[in-house]
């Protein structure tokens, strides 16, 4: 699945190096009586005395079949299939002026090429999008997890080392565009909020602005700042969310990578516009037909591409006792289990009826759970990331929300049930 590409109109013309389609196609298939090409200025295009060109015709025919072939092989290909929700909005004439909605990644297959986006388009001019990529090209030449904010046209200039001007093939189209393409280190089960928004105009044209934010830590990101032309007014009355796998073909559907992604509603011009209505839907031109769309409460959309994994792919799957209490220890007494202590917990995790904050405050009481909070909140948080969510490095912007809401009341256990909740249902 391609981002939605807005075809402009295009003036008619008569000129012989620029018939319309329709007449050029006619031509091709037809030769006057003289055997001269036949174009006038009259508005249907040709003149009524034609004849097959036979030539033409065959060779046309044999390229049909072949194509058609091609096609045909290509259809039998495995391809996810497309997930879209459009939205429509209230009429306007010059535009909004800021688009926001949330994005939660559920889950998603490690390291699998996948793209959420909301893409717009613009009153006077062309569109773009803004979103997160699993594995995306960034700008600065390194891949990995990647922020997405960039706008279909030429003549558009964008911040330099985030973005770049592709002149031709921007996006797959033979088109240009201004690409910012950033490291953004987004956590699975967290809700982002995306914004596109004008933030200045000078005399040559219109600055907006993509960002993200953070909702745990409420750290807002720019991703970037691009110029459009002062004929492009605003945001239009139509956009789209959608996910897209833009990776190597799989062997087979079972083989589809997984993404599970959450959209929130957007709002327009700070939340005080919403859109008049909304259609979800699949791509019929893909084959693979395990993919989902779901909407919550009329909120929240819920795109689904692959099968879902089985739970042995978690990091942490709640219910596989000895990984929990390997997790437990780490998180509260830094080390692996001895096989007793192993033994002992596992047993007593799986009576109390897999409960996590059961587990949690035992290990934390212990004498030796004591012992190891005398070094601090931060080593505690540092612990729990690295033993329960595959060595991750926890980030200084965790670590100081968590203070603030341990702070506040929130426990060491609260905090463990719910890092091995959300986080730690992120796919190895």
């Amino acid at each position: 699945m391609s981002p939605v590409r807005l075809i402009k109109s295009k003036k008619k013309t008569t000129n012989k190096s620029k018939l319309p389609i329709k007449k050029r196609f006619i031509n091709f298939f037809t030769v006057s009586n003289d055997g001269e090409w036949d174009y006038n200025d009259n508005p249907s295009g040709l003149t009524p005395k034609r004849k097959i060109n036979w030539k033409r015709s065959s060779i046309a025919a044999i390229l049909i079949l072949v194509v058609g072939i091609a096609i045909g092989l290509r259809v039998s290909a495995v391809t996810a299939r497309g997930v879209y929700a459009d939205w429509t909005w209230p009429s306007t004439s010059s535009g909004f002026t800021e688009f926001e909605h949330g994005l939660t990644i559920n889950q998603v297959t490690p390291n699998a090429p996948f793209f959420w986006s909301h893409q717009f388009r613009m009153v006077g001019g062309d569109g773009g999008y803004i979103g997160l990529q699993s594995n995306g090209n960034r700008v600065n030449g390194t891949s990995g997890k990647t922020a997405v904010f960039s706008v279909f046209g030429s003549a558009l200039s964008g911040t330099t080392g985030s973005c770049v001007l592709e002149s031709k093939g921007f996006d797959g189209y033979n088109t240009s565009g201004t690409s910012c393409r950033v490291p953004f280190d987004w956590q699975a089960g967290r809700e982002y909020k995306l914004k596109v928004k004008k933030i200045s105009t000078d005399s040559t044209g219109h600055w907006w602005q993509g960002s993200i934010k953070d909702t745990f830590t409420g750290t807002e990101t720019v991703i970037a700042k691009i110029k459009i032309p002062r004929t492009w007014t605003g945001l239009g009355t139509w956009s789209v969310m959608w996910t897209e796998y833009f990776g190597a073909q799989p062997s087979s559907c079972s083989a589809l990578p997984y993404s599970n992604v959450t959209f929130s509603a957007p709002t327009a011009n700070g939340g005080k516009i919403k859109p008049v209505r909304s259609n979800r839907y699949l791509s019929s031109t893909y084959t693979c037909s395990n993919s989902s769309i779901n909407v919550i409460n009329n909120i929240y959309t819920q795109q689904k591409v692959g099968n879902t994994p089985s739970a042995s792919k978690l990091l942490v799957n709640d219910k596989d006792a000895s990984v929990v209490v390997k997790c437990a220890y780490g998180a509260f007494m830094g080390r692996n289990p001895d096989p007793s202590g192993s033994a002992y917990w596992t047993k007593k995790y799986i009576d109390s009826g897999y409960n996590l904050k059961v587990l949690a405050r035992g290990l934390l009481y212990s004498n030796e759970g004591k012992s190891k909070s005398q070094l601090g909140f931060s080593s505690y948080i540092t612990r729990l990331y690295s033993s329960c969510l595959g060595g991750r490095v926890a980030p200084q912007a965790d670590i100081n929300t968590w203070t603030v809401k341990y702070l506040a009341g929130l426990t060491k256990e609260d905090i463990f049930v719910f890092v091995v909740m959300t986080a730690g249902r992120q796919l190895k």
